[in-house]
């Protein structure tokens, strides 16, 4: 029986090591908090007959703080605040929304691109292809995202954010 050189066998067992670590980790997982951090700033939206969305998100932990409001002819007619939390396990942010008058809204949020960010119910995020709801924003440049809500796939709603700060 012929034994196998010793260099042979560890060269054979350095690259069985090597490839099994990189099939492993695969491509890398997007930096959730630094994506999220393009984010920060002033942006508005024009909704049609003298009104207009602003949102102010501030760098806040790992995360984001969020104040929006929906102006009527200088009038403040809705308001929201935001928070948005980086959850380390999950790697995904939770986002809490409280709207002046309803119930509060909580959303996991995460990039599965550099310019794609997805949320779904926090109920759903174990299963997001199970949620009815789903919003997407598509960061176009660092001065204009895209956001739109889709309900079982089709589009119900969708604006275009323009960076003002």
């Amino acid at each position: 029986m012929k034994t196998i050189p010793t260099s042979v066998f560890m060269l054979v067992y350095l690259f069985a090591i090597t490839s099994g670590a990189l099939a492993q980790t695969g491509s890398p997982k997007p930096d959730q908090v630094k994506l999220l951090r393009q984010l920060a700033g002033t942006w508005q939206a024009d909704l049609g007959k003298d009104t207009i969305l602003v949102t102010e998100l501030n760098p806040f932990g790992t995360g984001l703080d969020g104040y929006a409001r929906v102006k009527t002819k200088g009038k403040v007619i809705s308001e929201r605040r935001q928070l948005f939390g980086y959850d380390t396990k999950g790697n995904q942010f939770i986002e809490a929304e409280v709207t002046q008058g309803s119930d509060m809204e909580l959303f996991a949020c995460w990039f599965t691109r550099d310019n794609l960010m997805v949320g779904v119910p926090y109920a759903n995020r174990l299963d997001p292809n199970k949620s009815a709801l789903r919003v997407e924003i598509d960061i176009q440049s660092p001065n204009r995202y895209v956001q739109t809500v889709l309900q079982n796939g089709k589009r119900i709603s969708g604006r275009t954010m323009v960076r003002i700060k």
